[in-house]
Protein backbone atom coordinates (compact mmCIF):
# COMPACT_ATOMS: atom_id res chain seq x y z
CA UNK A 1 0.00 0.00 0.00
CA UNK A 2 1.10 3.53 -0.71
CA UNK A 3 1.32 4.70 2.91
CA UNK A 4 3.10 8.05 2.58
CA UNK A 5 4.18 10.38 -0.20
CA UNK A 6 7.38 12.31 -0.94
CA UNK A 7 6.92 15.61 -2.76
CA UNK A 8 10.01 17.73 -2.35
CA UNK A 9 10.94 18.86 -5.87
CA UNK A 10 9.78 22.22 -7.19
CA UNK A 11 6.42 22.43 -8.99
CA UNK A 12 8.28 23.09 -12.24
CA UNK A 13 10.29 19.89 -11.83
CA UNK A 14 7.26 17.83 -10.80
CA UNK A 15 5.26 18.64 -13.90
CA UNK A 16 8.12 19.03 -16.38
CA UNK A 17 7.47 15.59 -17.91
CA UNK A 18 3.98 16.69 -18.98
CA UNK A 19 5.37 18.95 -21.68
CA UNK A 20 2.95 21.70 -20.69
CA UNK A 21 3.97 25.11 -22.06
CA UNK A 22 1.01 27.25 -21.02
CA UNK A 23 0.12 28.85 -17.70
CA UNK A 24 0.35 26.99 -14.40
CA UNK A 25 -1.51 28.75 -11.59
CA UNK A 26 -0.66 28.47 -7.92
CA UNK A 27 -2.82 30.09 -5.26
CA UNK A 28 -0.81 28.63 -2.39
CA UNK A 29 2.88 27.72 -2.19
CA UNK A 30 3.90 24.09 -1.86
CA UNK A 31 6.24 23.15 0.95
CA UNK A 32 8.83 20.45 0.15
CA UNK A 33 8.10 17.38 2.26
CA UNK A 34 9.67 13.94 2.38
CA UNK A 35 6.99 11.90 4.16
CA UNK A 36 3.41 13.17 3.85
CA UNK A 37 0.87 11.13 5.80
CA UNK A 38 -2.80 10.70 4.83
CA UNK A 39 -4.89 13.80 5.63
CA UNK A 40 -1.85 15.98 4.96
CA UNK A 41 -1.82 18.62 2.22
CA UNK A 42 -0.37 17.36 -1.06
CA UNK A 43 0.22 19.26 -4.30
CA UNK A 44 -2.48 18.31 -6.81
CA UNK A 45 -2.64 19.22 -10.49
CA UNK A 46 -5.91 19.60 -12.37
CA UNK A 47 -6.95 21.19 -15.61
CA UNK A 48 -9.07 24.21 -16.34
CA UNK A 49 -10.07 25.60 -19.72
CA UNK A 50 -6.76 27.27 -20.53
CA UNK A 51 -4.32 26.41 -17.74
CA UNK A 52 -3.22 23.94 -15.11
CA UNK A 53 -3.77 24.57 -11.41
CA UNK A 54 -1.24 23.18 -8.93
CA UNK A 55 -2.29 23.70 -5.32
CA UNK A 56 -2.20 21.76 -2.04
CA UNK A 57 -5.31 19.67 -1.33
CA UNK A 58 -6.04 17.36 1.62
CA UNK A 59 -5.22 13.72 0.95
CA UNK A 60 -8.45 11.93 1.82
CA UNK A 61 -12.13 12.27 0.87
CA UNK A 62 -15.59 11.00 1.69
CA UNK A 63 -19.01 12.22 0.52
CA UNK A 64 -21.04 14.30 2.94
CA UNK A 65 -23.94 11.85 2.78
CA UNK A 66 -21.83 8.79 3.65
CA UNK A 67 -22.88 6.96 6.82
CA UNK A 68 -19.28 6.37 7.91
CA UNK A 69 -17.50 9.71 8.32
CA UNK A 70 -14.06 8.31 7.72
CA UNK A 71 -12.06 9.52 4.73
CA UNK A 72 -10.66 7.15 2.17
CA UNK A 73 -7.17 7.69 0.83
CA UNK A 74 -7.04 5.13 -1.98
CA UNK A 75 -9.74 3.98 -4.37
CA UNK A 76 -9.64 0.89 -6.60
CA UNK A 77 -10.04 1.79 -10.27
CA UNK A 78 -12.85 -0.69 -10.89
CA UNK A 79 -14.97 0.78 -8.11
CA UNK A 80 -14.38 4.42 -9.01
CA UNK A 81 -15.39 3.89 -12.62
CA UNK A 82 -18.63 2.05 -11.82
CA UNK A 83 -19.82 2.83 -8.28
CA UNK A 84 -22.43 5.57 -7.53
CA UNK A 85 -20.38 6.35 -4.40
CA UNK A 86 -17.67 7.88 -6.58
CA UNK A 87 -19.89 9.46 -9.23
CA UNK A 88 -19.59 12.96 -7.75
CA UNK A 89 -15.81 13.05 -8.06
CA UNK A 90 -15.17 10.90 -11.14
CA UNK A 91 -15.45 13.98 -13.36
CA UNK A 92 -12.97 15.86 -11.15
CA UNK A 93 -9.81 14.17 -12.30
CA UNK A 94 -6.35 15.22 -11.16
CA UNK A 95 -2.71 14.21 -11.02
CA UNK A 96 -0.68 13.84 -7.88
CA UNK A 97 2.94 14.25 -9.06
CA UNK A 98 5.36 12.94 -6.45
CA UNK A 99 9.07 12.22 -6.24
CA UNK A 100 8.19 8.84 -4.78
CA UNK A 101 6.13 7.02 -2.19
CA UNK A 102 6.57 4.65 0.72
CA UNK A 103 5.35 1.07 0.89
CA UNK A 104 5.51 -1.09 4.00
CA UNK A 105 6.72 -4.67 4.31
CA UNK A 106 6.39 -6.70 7.51
CA UNK A 107 8.48 -9.64 6.43
CA UNK A 108 11.27 -10.63 8.78
CA UNK A 109 10.92 -7.66 11.16
CA UNK A 110 9.04 -6.85 14.34
CA UNK A 111 7.89 -3.52 12.91
CA UNK A 112 6.67 -2.97 9.35
CA UNK A 113 9.66 -1.79 7.32
CA UNK A 114 9.09 1.21 5.04
CA UNK A 115 10.62 1.18 1.58
CA UNK A 116 10.94 4.22 -0.62
CA UNK A 117 9.78 3.69 -4.21
CA UNK A 118 10.77 5.98 -7.07
CA UNK A 119 11.26 5.94 -10.83
CA UNK A 120 14.69 4.82 -12.00
CA UNK A 121 14.91 7.70 -14.47
CA UNK A 122 14.40 10.34 -11.76
CA UNK A 123 11.17 11.66 -13.24
CA UNK A 124 8.11 12.39 -11.14
CA UNK A 125 5.56 9.63 -10.56
CA UNK A 126 2.25 10.89 -12.00
CA UNK A 127 -0.43 9.26 -9.85
CA UNK A 128 -4.02 9.37 -11.11
CA UNK A 129 -6.39 10.95 -8.60
CA UNK A 130 -10.01 12.07 -8.27
CA UNK A 131 -11.53 14.36 -5.70
CA UNK A 132 -13.30 17.50 -4.69
CA UNK A 133 -11.23 20.66 -4.93
CA UNK A 134 -11.44 24.35 -5.95
CA UNK A 135 -12.21 24.88 -9.61
CA UNK A 136 -13.15 27.88 -11.73
CA UNK A 137 -15.56 30.03 -9.76
CA UNK A 138 -15.47 27.96 -6.57
CA UNK A 139 -13.51 28.62 -3.42
CA UNK A 140 -11.94 25.96 -1.21
CA UNK A 141 -14.22 24.29 1.35
CA UNK A 142 -13.74 22.10 4.41
CA UNK A 143 -15.05 19.10 2.44
CA UNK A 144 -12.33 19.26 -0.20
CA UNK A 145 -10.02 16.29 -0.58
CA UNK A 146 -8.80 13.65 -3.00
CA UNK A 147 -8.01 9.96 -3.26
CA UNK A 148 -5.27 8.17 -5.19
CA UNK A 149 -6.38 5.55 -7.69
CA UNK A 150 -4.92 2.09 -7.20
CA UNK A 151 -5.09 -1.09 -9.24
CA UNK A 152 -6.93 -4.09 -7.85
CA UNK A 153 -5.23 -6.81 -9.87
CA UNK A 154 -1.58 -6.08 -9.07
CA UNK A 155 0.17 -6.30 -5.74
CA UNK A 156 2.53 -3.73 -4.31
CA UNK A 157 6.12 -3.49 -5.46
CA UNK A 158 7.50 -4.24 -2.01
CA UNK A 159 4.79 -6.57 -0.72
CA UNK A 160 2.65 -8.60 -3.11
CA UNK A 161 -0.25 -8.43 -0.65
CA UNK A 162 -0.40 -4.66 -1.01
CA UNK A 163 -1.61 -2.42 -3.79
CA UNK A 164 0.20 0.21 -5.81
CA UNK A 165 -0.85 3.64 -7.02
CA UNK A 166 -1.92 3.96 -10.64
CA UNK A 167 1.01 5.69 -12.36
CA UNK A 168 0.12 7.39 -15.64
CA UNK A 169 2.58 7.88 -18.46
CA UNK A 170 3.23 11.48 -19.54
CA UNK A 171 1.59 10.63 -22.88
CA UNK A 172 -1.86 10.14 -21.32
CA UNK A 173 -1.52 12.20 -18.11
CA UNK A 174 -2.50 15.48 -19.77
CA UNK A 175 -5.40 13.78 -21.49
CA UNK A 176 -6.54 12.44 -18.12
CA UNK A 177 -6.89 15.92 -16.61
CA UNK A 178 -8.02 17.73 -19.76
CA UNK A 179 -11.56 19.03 -19.17
CA UNK A 180 -12.33 18.59 -22.88
CA UNK A 181 -11.42 14.88 -22.97
CA UNK A 182 -14.24 12.80 -24.42
CA UNK A 183 -16.53 11.21 -21.84
CA UNK A 184 -15.49 7.58 -22.24
CA UNK A 185 -11.78 8.18 -22.63
CA UNK A 186 -10.85 8.47 -18.90
CA UNK A 187 -12.26 4.96 -18.36
CA UNK A 188 -10.03 3.66 -21.14
CA UNK A 189 -6.98 5.40 -19.70
CA UNK A 190 -7.24 3.95 -16.20
CA UNK A 191 -8.18 0.48 -17.41
CA UNK A 192 -5.24 0.31 -19.82
CA UNK A 193 -2.52 1.92 -17.70
CA UNK A 194 -0.18 -0.40 -15.83
CA UNK A 195 3.37 0.84 -15.45
CA UNK A 196 5.95 -1.92 -15.76
CA UNK A 197 7.75 -2.92 -12.56
CA UNK A 198 11.15 -2.37 -14.14
CA UNK A 199 10.76 1.43 -14.34
CA UNK A 200 10.83 1.59 -10.52
CA UNK A 201 13.46 1.04 -7.85
CA UNK A 202 13.10 0.93 -4.07
CA UNK A 203 15.16 0.63 -0.91
CA UNK A 204 14.48 0.38 2.85
CA UNK A 205 14.33 3.51 4.97
CA UNK A 206 14.43 3.98 8.74
CA UNK A 207 10.98 3.56 10.30
CA UNK A 208 11.26 6.40 12.79
CA UNK A 209 12.61 8.80 10.18
CA UNK A 210 9.61 8.13 7.96
CA UNK A 211 7.07 8.42 10.78
CA UNK A 212 8.59 11.65 12.11
CA UNK A 213 9.23 13.06 8.63
CA UNK A 214 12.94 13.47 9.21
CA UNK A 215 14.03 11.56 6.09
CA UNK A 216 16.49 13.76 4.25
CA UNK A 217 15.92 14.85 0.67
CA UNK A 218 19.54 13.94 -0.05
CA UNK A 219 18.91 10.33 0.97
CA UNK A 220 15.80 10.02 -1.19
CA UNK A 221 17.43 11.78 -4.14
CA UNK A 222 20.93 10.40 -4.26
CA UNK A 223 21.03 6.86 -2.91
Amino acid sequence: MCERLAQFSSPVQLISTLGWHKEVRQQQPLQPRTSIAPEGAVGLVHGQSDCLVFDPVRWGWFPRWAKVKSPQFHAPVDKVTHSPYWKAVWQHRALCPVDGWFEWSSRGTDLPRPHYVRRRDGQACLIAAVGQFPRTGREATADDGFVLLVGEKRGGLVDERGVRPLILSPEVALEWIDVSTEKGRPHEIVQAQAASDDIFEWFPVDYEAVMQETVSIQLLNNR
